[in-house]
């Protein structure tokens, strides 16, 4: 018989491994449950049951979330680029509002600067980007701290800042590598994957990003990417052109030629009959 290889974690991966099966377990859990009611009550319509089919839903989709989240813990494979551009607006006005109201509640001032962005980039990967940016300040800036969220557009490039007036980061460069946690604050629940997530991801899509301190105090992430427009129909070129206007001509002149053709018959056949009367 064969005996596996025993691995050694290091600390910070034990704890990752502890914090992602609590993590997998919770949705799990609800979902269980969920599932258990609706076959508790057999007799109960859909209408009856389509909370709990929502919750079911919801719970799913996170754990997809998740798992999409896990694949980018290497560095992801350079996705084909979409052919449609994505609305980095609407999609940063829609998070920063569901964020704007969890930062109330650590009575955490949130202001929020949009510009008019668009470009080709996949919609999972941006809402992936602002989720862990957002998430980070919730995390490490500290009740009390105010937080920035600035979107926007350089010419042929966009930039998004998130910043913080908070304690700042002592080793900002370790901060993208994964499983990176600050020491000081050992209680705060996390993998240590989101930032070096986040840094796979906007290098894959040709852009940049660093860490900083705050000008007056406190902590920033900036992101740089490049604008990319959706893909137009190519033009054609003179010679296709040429061929283009000779083909519709072609075209035409069949065309009246079939059109014309039985009226002459028509005409023949008429003229047969005026002789013979």
């Amino acid at each position: 018989t064969q005996t596996l290889p025993y691995v050694r974690y290091s600390r910070k991966e034990k704890l990752f491994i502890r914090e992602m099966s609590h993590e997998l377990r919770t949705p799990l859990t609800v979902i269980k449950g969920t599932v258990e009611h609706i076959l508790d009550t057999p007799d109960a319509s859909v209408s009856e049951i389509s909370g709990s089919l929502v919750a079911v839903m919801n719970e799913t989709e996170r754990m997809i979330r998740m798992s999409r989240w896990l694949g980018r813990i290497n560095a992801p494979t350079r996705d084909a680029m979409p052919d449609d551009e994505c609305d980095l607006t609407g999609v940063t006005r829609e998070i920063s509002e569901v964020y704007a109201e969890i930062f109330a509640e650590k009575d955490m001032p949130f202001s929020v600067r949009i510009d008019e962005v668009r470009t080709r980039i996949s919609e999972d990967m941006w809402r992936q980007i602002l989720f862990a940016l957002l998430d980070n300040e919730l995390k490490y800036a500290g009740e009390g701290s105010s937080v920035w969220l600035d979107l926007s557009r350089h010419g042929s490039e966009l930039e998004l800042v998130v910043s913080d007036n908070g304690a700042g980061v002592k080793d900002l460069e370790k901060i993208f590598k994964r499983f990176y946690r600050e020491e000081e604050k050992p209680d705060v629940k996390g993998t240590g994957l989101g930032l070096a997530i986040v840094k796979n991801i906007v290098e894959s899509n040709d852009g940049s990003v660093s860490a900083g301190e705050r000008e007056g105090g406190g902590f920033l992430i900036k992101i740089k990417l490049k604008i990319h427009r959706a893909q137009k129909e190519k033009a054609p070129s003179p010679e296709e052109k040429k061929e283009g206007q000779g083909r519709k001509k072609q075209e035409k002149n069949e065309g009246q030629g079939q059109k014309t053709a039985p009226e002459g018959r028509e005409g023949a056949q008429n003229g047969k009959e005026e002789k013979k009367a």
